[in-house]
C-alpha cells in the first residue's frame, strides 16, 4: 500500500481505543505549510535548527515512555511523518462506548484525555516543539545554536505568530494492520525527502 496524501481529516475509528498495543503512523503538519524545519536539497532533508528540535524531541519520546519504541521518522520543511509502536497497553480506568468516542474523536463535543494513548504521545510532542520554537524566538541573542545546524530563514520567523500554534489541528493517522503495510509505509517515510520536488 502506498499513504494517500494527508489531510486535516482524521480516520480515527469509531470507539477504538488508541492505548492499545499497536503500530501507528502518524504524520503533523505545520499552519499554513510554513517550512519551519529546514530545507530539501538533492534529496535529502536539511535541518534548521527548528528540525533539530523535533529530532531531538522526537527521540526522547521514548525516555518519558517505557511503553514506547520507535519506527521509521523524517522531519521535512512542513510536515512531519511518525511510525511508533505502543509495545505494552497500561490499564486505565472503565470508560463508557460515548467515552471512549470522544476519546477517539469520533463524536463532537469536548474530547476527554487518554492517557499513555497516541493522542496524548502526539499532543505532548507537538507541544514540546512548539514551546521550544517560541523559547527560541524570544531568546534571540542568548540561544546557542550547534555551529553546523542552520538557523532558520529570517521570512520564516518572520511568519510565526507567536499567539497561535505553529501547528494545524490535530493529525493524521493511520493503525498500521500487518507487516506489509509496516514495511510499505516504512519505505514511504524514508523515500518522502526523494520525492519533495515531485509533487
Amino acid at each position: 500500500m502506498t499513504p494517500k496524501r494527508y489531510n486535516r481529516q482524521s480516520r480515527r475509528l469509531k470507539g477504538y481505543d488508541y492505548s492499545n498495543k499497536g503500530r501507528y503512523f502518524i504524520t503533523i503538519v505545520t499552519k499554513n505549510r510554513l517550512r519551519l524545519f529546514g530545507k530539501i536539497s538533492n534529496g535529502q532533508m536539511k535541518l534548521n535548527a527548528f528540525g533539530e528540535i523535533a529530532r531531538r524531541e522526537w527521540l526522547k519520546t521514548i525516555e518519558m515512555r517505557t511503553n514506547i519504541s520507535l519506527g521509521e521518522y523524517i522531519i521535512m520543511p512542513d510536515h512531519i511523518h511518525l511510525v511508533f509502536h505502543i509495545e505494552e497497553k497500561i490499564e486505565q480506568p472503565n470508560f463508557s462506548q460515548k467515552e471512549l468516542e470522544r476519546i477517539s474523536g469520533a463524536v463532537q463535543g469536548k474530547h476527554k484525555i487518554k492517557h499513555h494513548s497516541v493522542s496524548t504521545v502526539i499532543r505532548g510532542y507537538k507541544a514540546a516543539i512548539t514551546n521550544q520554537v517560541k523559547q527560541f524566538i524570544h531568546s534571540f541573542e542568548t540561544r546557542d545554536i550547534e555551529p553546523l545546524i542552520p538557523e532558520p530563514d529570517h521570512q520564516v520567523l518572520g511568519s510565526i505568530d507567536l499567539s497561535k500554534s505553529i501547528w494545524v489541528r490535530g493529525y493524521h493517522d493511520i493503525i498500521i494492520p500487518n507487516d506489509r503495510a509496516y514495511d510499505n509505509i516504512s519505505q514511504y517515510v524514508k523515500d518522502n525527502p526523494k520525492k519533495w520536488d515531485k509533487k
